[in-house]
């Protein structure tokens, strides 16, 4: 740092505002140099919004997108009541711009032309938006960086020693985070904006007609992110089915589940009746909470979710638009909404959806290091080797630990799909072993 100390004050403040275009070196010259500290604090404000607009536009076809989207659509509180024709349109801009090759190289989506005309207001939209899914990227980074199949094998102790170990996050980690969370928004909020065409959902699913654009591992890291979510928040969604706070306890006016059984008449009937609601419960919970709370205020759910009075006032925001019927209806529409898979919605976010292979796609799709050690030999499948170990590899949908006591439970990990591989090297994970290993004669 000695050469930069020696610089002139007004050449050191261009060379900040310069940095801001690069996110880490920005942040790593403020954090090591007290000259360009005093300058940074001096304009924070400037230079903040100038480095989370320079990083934003590093996902700017999902950024720039979520940003616009409240001019056309409203922003949930206050949908705007708009054609499913435009909705499609909306839909289809995102898919011209992350085609390849791009139909018209000249052509810029509409909604980089609002941006650009957009100003200030537009920048600031932009940058809110951006600290939002950083600040939760942030805390997925701290509560989730950890090897959650082999901790649980290993004894629960074994969690926050892998926490207290890790080396930080990565670049490449968090860009992969942090567009998993602009993805989740945007396919989110573009079903919202369209469910008034619901008739026609099952049949155009949004998310079928996106996946294509994304390959496997980064339609992973989606849902895998979206499992995170709904894990986290389980505590809360089944508090509020048990007080009878939500919308289908209410609508079905079902006895809670605090009575006991002289009270109930009929109680197995009633269990039997309650389980699949309880289930559309946390699927509509999950739904709502992504339309009216994400990105904005999940990182305050996700750290209170076992705090329930910390969260009333959110609680209570979302119950006052969820308790009204066309509300309801419309946000239990959120089963069309899938990632892959018929059976694995959107809604029922505690749940990886499933995704069946032909032999024809398994060439394509690269090959990580997620096996559990003892459990990466696949050679014995011969030719179906791969297509067996990506079938193990969906059907891990559960988010609880404790499934990994069912002999059913799969041999890949999927929640490890958004570290580095130096990283999973070091946990222990393995590549998968199509081939047998051929012993040399004597």
């Amino acid at each position: 740092m000695a050469s930069l100390k020696s610089l002139p004050y007004d050449v050191k403040f261009i060379l900040l505002e310069t940095l801001t275009s690069d996110y880490d070196t920005f942040i790593s010259l403020v954090t090591t140099s007290r000259e360009f500290y005093g300058i940074f604090q001096k304009y924070k404000r400037f230079l903040l919004g100038n480095v989370d607009f320079h990083d934003a536009a590093n996902y700017w076809e999902e950024s720039f997108l979520v940003a616009c989207l409240p001019e056309i659509v409203g922003d949930p509180m206050h949908p705007i009541d708009i054609p499913y024709s435009e909705v499609r349109d909306i839909e289809n801009s995102y898919i011209s711009a992350m085609a390849s090759p791009k139909p018209n190289p000249d052509s810029e989506p509409w909604y980089y032309t609002r941006v650009w005309e957009g100003d200030q207001e537009m920048k600031a939209r932009i940058t809110t938006n951006h600290r939002a899914i950083r600040k939760l990227c942030e805390q997925f980074i701290r509560r989730a960086m950890y090897p959650r199949f082999m901790v649980a094998k290993e004894g629960s102790r074994s969690k926050k020693e892998h926490l207290q170990m890790n080396s930080p996050a990565t670049s490449t980690e968090r860009a992969k985070i942090m567009r998993g969370f602009y993805r989740l928004w945007l396919l989110t909020r573009l079903f919202y904006s369209s469910k008034s065409e619901s008739s026609s959902m099952g049949e155009n699913d949004l998310s079928m007609r996106y996946i294509p654009l994304w390959d496997f591992w980064d339609l992973n890291v989606i849902q895998m992110l979206l499992s995170y979510i709904s894990m986290e928040l389980k505590p809360v969604f089944m508090y509020l089915w048990d007080n009878s706070l939500w919308w289908y306890a209410l609508a079905f006016n079902l006895p809670t589940r605090e009575l006991s059984k002289k009270q109930i008449i009929g109680a197995k009937i009633e269990e039997k009746r309650r389980k699949p609601l309880m289930q559309d419960h946390v699927s509509g919970s999950m739904f709502a909470f992504l339309v009216f709370e994400y990105p904005f205020h999940a990182p305050r759910w996700i750290e209170n979710a076992t705090d329930f009075k910390s969260l009333s006032d959110r609680c209570e925001k979302i119950f006052s638009v969820t308790e009204k019927m066309e509300i309801r209806e419309q946000i239990g529409k959120a089963r069309y909404l899938h990632l892959g898979h018929p059976d694995g919605w959107l809604g029922a976010g505690y749940r990886f959806p499933g995704r069946i292979f032909r032999p024809e796609e398994t060439p394509i799709i690269p090959v990580r290091r997620i096996c559990l050690p003892g459990e990466e030999d696949y050679s014995k499948y011969g030719e179906q080797a791969k297509l067996i170990w990506l079938n193990d590899l969906t059907k891990a949908y559960v988010a609880d630990s404790s499934s990994l006591l069912n002999i059913f439970a799969p041999k890949p990990d999927p929640w490890v799909s958004v570290w580095d591989d130096w990283r999973l090297q070091e946990w222990g994970y393995r590549f998968p072993r199509f081939a047998a290993v051929r012993r040399e004669s004597l």
